[in-house]
């Protein structure tokens, strides 16, 4: 059964993720936090370009997107424009050394791109991608999105795309209490649908819960053998030491089926 467990991940345990999962990653953040991400990540790489005669050029590619970004003008035309002028003063230098030069100012061009997805592609395979998440996460701060449970959910292998719409589902329940936010992902990770996790949590937020009544109520749901199943209702009396009448013939309790095997 799930154990209880940190929800944050190291950044080395994020497995590399493809160009949709950055991209949607990115398509919860609104045009200012994409532009901060780009900022961020610039940030980090710019100052890994040795020769100043790139470095501007990155730091100029870099500007003019972020600026674009800002206006919602992925396609700017002067921010393609600089990032060419970069590529092409990238291209010269390896054409005349005759081999891979200034590798951090290769992926600040991928990074300067209309499409931040395939900057963020670039960035990991250099500099990991539980780096990208590390320094991108804290610019995202759309309402809504559980940060802390995303990485999480990244962390333990499951696909960007999917970690993102759950962590979007499950940000407005920022109101459960603490010691229960930080069973939810061990609750998913074996096999708990998001549906019976919200339905389960409300019911045992709403009864009120001593912190003692809290942990006992996750222990009985990682136990899984008292006949309860994820009905929040049932737990939250049986903490509390309240039996619940069913008349004869009656189904089991709501929300007991809806846990998936693991």
């Amino acid at each position: 059964m799930p154990q209880d467990q940190d929800q944050e991940r190291q950044p080395d345990e994020v497995l590399p993720q493809s160009e949709q999962a950055w991209r949607a990653l990115m398509a919860v953040a609104s045009p200012r936090e994409r532009a901060s991400v780009l900022e961020r990540i610039a940030g980090e790489l710019i100052p890994m370009i040795s020769r100043p005669l790139l470095r501007n050029a990155a730091q100029d590619a870099v500007r003019l997107r972020a600026e674009a970004l800002r206006r919602n003008e992925p396609d700017s035309d002067d921010a393609d424009a600089a990032r060419a002028r970069l590529n092409a003063t990238l291209e010269h230098m390896r054409q005349r050394q005759d081999f891979e030069v200034e590798p951090a100012a290769r992926v600040v061009v991928d990074l300067t791109s209309r499409d931040l997805g395939v900057g963020l592609t670039g960035v990991q395979e250099m500099l990991g991608p539980g780096y990208v998440l590390e320094v991108a996460l804290p610019a995202i701060e759309t309402r809504g999105l559980d940060r802390q449970l995303l990485v999480g959910l990244v962390g333990s292998g499951l696909e960007m795309e999917e970690a993102v719409q759950i962590a979007a589902s499950l940000g407005p329940y920022s109101w459960w209490p603490r010691s229960m936010r930080a069973n939810i992902l061990s609750f998913l990770q074996e096999g708990a649908d998001v549906e019976s996790v919200v339905r389960c949590f409300s019911d045992l937020a709403f009864g009120k819960l001593t912190p003692g009544q809290q942990r006992a109520a996750m222990t009985l749901l990682r136990r899984g053998d008292v006949g309860q199943g994820m009905d929040g209702v049932a737990i939250a009396a049986a903490v509390r030491g309240i039996t619940l009448s069913t008349s004869p013939g009656s189904t089991a309790p709501r929300g007991a089926s809806s846990r998936r095997s693991a």
